[in-house]
């Protein structure tokens, strides 16, 4: 009779051992939040409250920030994004943010740059890391890349959910805040164009895909050659030299499919006389 009551008691023991084991890690997300806690709409409006007790809302300062200028992004282009928590009598913090689109779905490409502090969870998410939590006078910054999708994608909304924690070792007592930065895209292409007295340039279809047409209108004919350059200034692309007659011509470019989509300038000379175009690759 004695028997069955002892494996009765090792088994209580053993289960209120395991139960208590690393009880932190039980009750919060000091490794990273999971999945799908920005409070976007996509998320079903998920923040850090589902692990942490409370209610979150918004903030009544801006968290998210960025080097986006105000005309919006462009194509293809790598930016900065940066959330800085400040709280007084707070030193823990944790965070997530994800770009979407009003539909919940990932716009552009999330870079980790600070892989001990931030972490990128299924592409879509980026949160702390456990070693990018801590704080320093009361305050906290974080920061990653982004790079701008293709030509046509629309405008972009950073959804984040942050955590200012008590560090109490419990989910208690913590404050939970949700911030949004919205972002549009530059579709004017603002790279400089100019053209020059007996010669045009136009270039069809543009936006672009794998080959274009352009078309010449010259006064005197000549030899012509053209390049395309990218964002950076680096040329991607050089024709050889073209003989074109007075008048109006064409020339296909046929060469623009392993091209990254942004938008990118085509430098086209005749002669001593230069115009510059802007092109947008889709």
């Amino acid at each position: 009779m004695k028997r069955p009551i002892t494996f009765f008691l090792i088994f209580l023991t053993t289960t209120a051992l395991l139960v208590q084991t690393d009880p932190h890690e039980a009750v919060s997300n000091s490794g990273g939040a999971p999945a799908g806690r920005t409070g976007s709409p996509g998320d079903g409006g998920a923040t850090c409250t589902t692990c942490h007790t409370g209610t979150s809302s918004p903030s009544s300062t801006q968290i998210i920030t960025s080097n986006i200028p105000a005309s919006g992004y462009i194509a293809g282009q790598t930016y900065t994004i940066t959330a800085t928590l400040s709280q007084t009598g707070i030193n823990e913090f944790g965070f997530q943010i994800s770009p979407q689109n009003s539909s919940g779905a990932l716009i552009g490409t999330i870079i980790n740059t600070s892989p001990s502090q931030t972490q990128v969870l299924n592409s879509k998410y980026i949160t702390h890391t456990s070693g990018g939590i801590a704080g320093t006078s009361n305050s906290k910054t974080w920061s990653f890349n982004w790079v701008a999708p293709v030509a046509g994608s629309g405008a972009v909304t950073f959804f984040g959910a942050f955590n200012f924690s008590n560090n109490n070792g419990t989910s208690s007592g913590d404050i939970i805040r949700t911030n949004t930065l919205a972002v549009t895209e530059n579709t004017t292409t603002n790279l400089p164009e100019f053209t020059q007295n007996g010669f045009s340039v136009s270039v069809y279809p543009n936006p672009i895909r794998n080959e274009a047409t352009i078309a010449l209108n010259s006064l005197d004919g000549g030899t012509a050659q053209y390049a395309i350059y990218n964002g950076h200034g680096q040329r991607v692309l050089i024709s050889e030299s073209l003989q074109v007659p007075a008048g109006t011509s064409s020339i296909s470019i046929d060469r623009l499919g392993d091209m990254k989509p942004g938008i990118y300038r085509l430098v086209m000379m005749l002669g001593e006389k230069k115009i510059v175009k802007n092109l947008v690759k889709l």
